[in-house]
């Protein structure tokens, strides 16, 4: 190969060499080269290169994004080395990652996300924001209409076309007695096409009310949302991403409105503290959703000082299956925020903690945490 100046020419070899070599590199150093040749910019910012990118990035140790909201809609990401700390035994890692913020005024109500292949959505209706936290990059998506209706948002990916759809569900006036009204429209509107608008998704919709609780498994976004004729009956909805088609699952007996959709053994699994005084864990994994057919398993929680203060279940780690738990809230007086990994087969604990979520605030509130974050390039 024939060096200028330290650069490669790139004539001296062929495109196809190239993206091999580039598909494999660190995100940072992929992101240099866009400012070196214009062949090389072009081809890291074509679509082609980007599903390259991803699918390698897919296979790699995965990163943790922990998403603190806090005074004003300003929100704090911070990175964590997942591969570093499950190299580190129990009860002895600690972590210091970069934080950073992205400030977002609203007073309306503001949903984020779990970040899905990357990306996170959040903002109202009238406002959303897809942002990459790999890359610091977002964009604005057209404003919905839906007058003072309330909504929810999702962020799902068609891994067979390689698109990101965000799917925007309206609400209509609820119920006196529990407050939930029935989804009354869906639209969708996908990411980077040449339509850049939302479309209505036409047909009748399984009467449901859709909670803000979402997981997005091989294609398919899962929602928990309560039916029947007073909307109290528990239900998981499956949109498929591709197909955009909506069907409703009925729920577990003991699905509750606080338990966590999270994936067990590659399976789309409900989460919840079955007796949280005596560390009771119940899980329900979906064996067949047509035939909406569920398994439930119980765990004990070893009796950890650490739990007694974490609150709150954040999923599960994708590689190793661990459950993911945090506190409901920060103070500024710990400094600290935990992030305890607990091995459902193994009966271990890990933890690490998250320095400067609080800052010049009183306390944060841990609103996200994603264990399944990847590099992408999208938005470059």
């Amino acid at each position: 190969m024939k060096f200028t100046k330290g650069i490669m020419k790139s004539h001296s070899f062929s495109l196809d060499l190239m993206i091999e070599v580039f598909k494999r590199l660190p995100l940072k150093t992929v992101i240099r080269f866009i400012c070196l040749s214009k062949l090389w910019a072009s081809t890291i910012r074509s679509r082609y290169f980007k599903k390259l990118f991803l699918n390698e990035s897919l296979v790699r140790p995965k990163s943790l994004v922990y998403i603190f909201r806090r005074k004003y809609m300003d929100l704090a990401f911070s990175y964590v080395d997942l591969k570093r700390i499950r190299e580190s035994s129990s009860f002895s890692s600690s972590a210091s990652p970069p934080i950073y913020h992205v400030t977002f005024h609203t007073r309306q109500r503001t949903i984020i996300t779990p970040s899905v292949h990357g990306l996170i959505c959040y903002g109202p209706a009238s406002r959303l924001v897809i942002y990459n936290p790999c890359t610091r990059r977002s964009i604005t998506l057209p404003k919905i209409n839906v007058g003072r209706r309330p909504t929810n948002q999702y962020i799902g990916y068609d891994p067979i076309d390689n698109n990101y759809k965000v799917v925007c569900i309206t609400k209509g006036k609820p119920n006196l007695s529990n407050r939930r009204g029935l989804a009354e429209e869906i639209r969708v509107l996908t990411l980077g096409s040449t339509q850049d608008s939302w479309r209505m998704i036409e047909g009748t919709l399984p009467p449901h009310y859709p909670e803000s609780e979402e997981l997005c498994i091989g294609g398919v976004l899962y929602y928990q949302a309560f039916t029947g004729t007073k909307l109290n009956d528990s239900a998981i909805m499956s949109f498929d991403v591709r197909s955009e088609k909506l069907e409703l699952i009925k729920g577990p007996c003991t699905f509750r409105s606080f338990s966590k959709l999270t994936k067990y053994e590659g399976k789309l699994a409900v989460i919840f503290f079955e007796k949280k005084i005596m560390g009771i864990i119940g899980l329900w994994v979906l064996e067949d959703a047509s035939k909406e057919q569920w398994l439930k398993k119980t765990f004990a929680i070893p009796p950890f000082r650490q739990f007694f203060r974490l609150q709150m279940f954040r999923g599960t780690d994708p590689d190793t299956g661990e459950i993911i738990f945090t506190p409901n809230y920060v103070h500024a007086s710990a400094s600290l925020s935990s992030v305890v990994y607990f091995d459902l087969k193994k009966k271990s604990v890990r933890e690490f903690e998250i320095e400067g979520a609080t800052e010049q605030y009183v306390c944060c509130y841990p609103d996200s945490v994603s264990s399944n974050q990847v590099d992408n390039l999208m938005f470059l």
